[in-house]
């Protein structure tokens, strides 16, 4: 649902009309490509056999498994939080 609300802002929603606040398309661009790529990843982590496949597979599944889950659940979250806080208190700054 993210990436479809993203997708719509980005496409239908054009930046002369409503985003008139310094950095504010940017924040939104890199929530689109983060959203892009948190569908993805989340297909992998659903739809892929980490337990099974050739041994080279099974060697690097179990990293790739826990970088995905760590980055997917914690670094992509705290990543936006702290763009949008970055560009929130610039915003500020601008306007004082």
């Amino acid at each position: 649902m993210p990436l479809i609300v993203s997708l719509y802002i980005r496409i239908w929603m054009t930046p002369d009309k409503i985003y008139e606040i310094p950095g504010v398309n940017v924040n939104l661009a890199v929530i689109l490509m983060v959203n892009i790529v948190t569908v993805i990843m989340m297909f992998m982590l659903i739809f892929v056999s980490w337990k099974k496949g050739s041994k080279c597979w099974q060697k690097i599944a179990p990293k790739m498994y826990i970088v995905m889950v760590w980055t997917c659940y914690l670094g992509i979250p705290f990543g936006i939080i702290s763009l949008s806080l970055y560009f929130f208190i610039k915003q500020r700054d601008v306007a004082h």
